[in-house]
Parts: C-alpha cells; sequence; structure tokens
C-alpha cells in the first residue's frame, strides 16, 4: 500500500491536506496554504487513459475483484447485526476441516484429501462449498481444477520440486441473507 495516497485524509496543523491529483482545469487554483504535487504514480495511473497502462492498473487490482461481493455481503450483514435481533441476521458459517492442520507438507506424487463437510451454519442456512487454488500465492499452478464438493482429492505431481508451495482455498457460502462467505487457506509444501 502506498502510504502517501493517504496523506490527504490525516488532519495536522500544518499542510492539513494534501493535494496529488492533477488539475482538473488549466485555470483551477489550489487553496492557498495546501501542499501538492502532480507525480503521484498511482494517481498519475488512476487518469491514465492508454491502453497498456489501464491494462497494467486493471492486473494490479484483479486479485482483489474476487472477494469484492463477499466483503460487501459481511459489511451488509454487519449492518444488519446492528439493528437486528440475532434470529433474524445472518451470520457467517463455520468452516471445520477434518484435518486440522493448516500447513501440510507432502511428497512428489503423494495423493492428498481434504474434507469440509463437517462444517456447519449457525442459522442452520444450506451451505455451498467451493475449492480452488490460489495461484498468485504459490509457486505450483494449476494443480486442481475448481471443485463444488465438502471433500476434495487430488495427487501431486511426481515432478513437484521440493519446496514448491499450493495455496489451497476452501471457500464456504451461506444461502441467508446477505449470503456470507469463509476461508480456509492451506498452504501444502513439496518435501523430498
Amino acid at each position: 500500500m502506498n502510504v502517501i495516497n493517504f496523506c490527504h485524509v490525516l488532519s495536522v496543523k500544518i499542510r492539513n491536506n494534501v493535494w496529488m491529483d492533477p488539475l482538473p482545469d488549466s485555470s483551477f487554483i489550489r487553496p492557498k496554504g495546501q501542499w501538492y504535487f502532480s507525480n503521484s504514480w498511482s494517481k498519475k495511473m488512476e487518469h491514465d487513459t492508454i491502453d497498456e497502462k489501464v491494462e497494467i492498473r486493471t492486473n494490479y487490482f484483479k486479485p482483489i475483484w474476487r472477494w469484492i461481493p463477499d466483503v460487501q455481503n459481511d459489511f451488509a450483514a454487519r449492518a444488519d447485526w446492528c439493528v437486528k435481533d440475532y434470529a433474524s441476521a445472518n451470520h457467517h458459517p463455520v468452516i471445520r476441516l477434518k484435518k486440522s492442520e493448516l500447513d501440510v507438507y507432502a511428497k512428489a506424487g503423494s495423493k492428498l484429501k481434504f474434507d469440509a463437510s463437517n462444517s456447519i451454519d449457525p442459522d442452520d442456512d444450506t451451505l455451498k462449498f467451493k475449492w480452488w487454488q490460489h495461484e498468485e500465492a504459490g509457486t505450483i499452478n494449476k494443480v486442481i481444477d475448481e471443485s463444488h464438493a465438502p471433500k476434495i482429492e487430488f495427487r501431486l505431481s511426481k515432478d513437484a520440486k521440493p519446496g514448491s508451495i499450493i495455496h489451497l482455498i476452501c471457500e464456504v457460502s451461506d444461502n441467508g441473507i446477505p449470503s456470507l462467505t469463509r476461508y480456509k487457506r492451506i498452504i501444502i509444501t513439496v518435501i523430498q
């Protein structure tokens, strides 16, 4: 995170705002006493419309897009908790893995099994499961195909190099309103 991007929200006695946006109009005059600069990399990227720069910006934020609907639903549920009684609001499912270890060490070629079928929902909502690989975080790509079963089983490649890492995500959502999701990350390290 680029901390300087948040300087404009800090209220201090000296230079209480930092202006980093390009001038909206050539006749615009910044307020007296305000500090500014117009060479902030992130601000320039926000305003760029050149295709290759838009692609850079898009790829930078793409990994977090997958979580935005869940974050928004989480916020909506928390707002409900402020104004509704417990029984009227939705609550997060609880992921219960049969094997509690989240750091797994396995040899190349070995078969791995994971089971989240003991997961529960405090509101007795129906649960939906999704197992997927967080490829951006690991060092081996495409070890598993996405699965929607509560259990998953797969075999590591015999060619997997020791020290290679796979980030396996168990995602469990309920069918309440709003639908809430929890995640468990299992980090699999290949050993000799």
